[in-house]
C-alpha cells in the first residue's frame, strides 16, 4: 500500500520478529498519554504490532505468531488464545483460519 512502511523488528534466524508499521494509516499515538505512546511505538514511528512475522522471498509479509498468546480480559483473567482456535477448527474442518480476539 501507498506509503505503507513495514519492517521486522529483531528477527531470528529464521528473519521472523515483530511486525511493525509506519503510515498515515497508523495512530500516531495515544491523545495526552505519552506513556502508553511510548509503549506502543518505537523510536522511529513504528507502531509495535504484538505480532510475529517475516517477509518472504517475493516481499510478501507472512504473519506467524504473536509475540504474548495471552488475553487478559476486562476481569484480569488471562486467557490463552491458541488451546480455543486449535479446538474449534478440530470441530470446524472449514473454519481453518480463525482468531480469538479480546475487546478493550
Amino acid at each position: 500500500m501507498s506509503g505503507s512502511h513495514i519492517k521486522i523488528a529483531d528477527p531470528d534466524e529464521k528473519g521472523e520478529g515483530e511486525i511493525r508499521i509506519k503510515g498515515r494509516h497508523i495512530m500516531l499515538g495515544y491523545l495526552n498519554n505519552e506513556e502508553a505512546t511510548i509503549e506502543c511505538m518505537d523510536e522511529e514511528g513504528y507502531f509495535k504490532s504484538g505480532d510475529k512475522g517475516r517477509i518472504d522471498e517475493g516481499g510478501f509479509l507472512q504473519i506467524t505468531g504473536r509475540i504474548k498468546e495471552l488475553i487478559i480480559t476486562a476481569g484480569g483473567e488471562n486467557i490463552a488464545p491458541v488451546p480455543i482456535e486449535e479446538n474449534f477448527k478440530l470441530e470446524c474442518p472449514a473454519c481453518s483460519n480463525i482468531m480469538l480476539l479480546g475487546e478493550q
